[in-house]
């Protein structure tokens, strides 16, 4: 299995990770990942993820602990559209996960 992994240094103190997984010839995406990680605040707490662990994609989202399924049999429409998602609303979710962390 091939992976390819980079990440994407956002704003306010965040960065976008992300992996994807390849098998077979030609090679097919398997899996991926695409994680926002508060790199400014201790820890580097993730903050959002989406991901094809437990053999189905589907979205993390830490600030209220929703697991929510992802639409789709094409891992790399999911990935596109999950990192175009996070890259659009990173800002949105750094603040709820900031607030409900003050709120503990």
């Amino acid at each position: 299995m091939e992976k390819k992994k980079g990440k994407i240094v956002v704003s306010d103190g965040a960065i976008i990770h992300w992996e994807k997984e390849f098998a077979g010839r030609p090679p097919k995406m398997v899996g991926f990942s695409v994680s926002l990680v508060a790199s400014g605040l201790k820890g580097g707490p993730c903050v959002w993820r989406a991901d094809t662990s437990h053999g189905f994609a589907h979205e993390h989202q830490e600030w209220n602990g929703l697991r929510i399924p992802l639409r789709g049999k094409d891992y790399n429409k999911l990935y596109e559209n999950c990192l175009e998602k996070i890259s659009e609303n990173h800002r949105r979710y750094m603040e709820l996960f900031k607030e409900k962390r003050q709120e503990k």
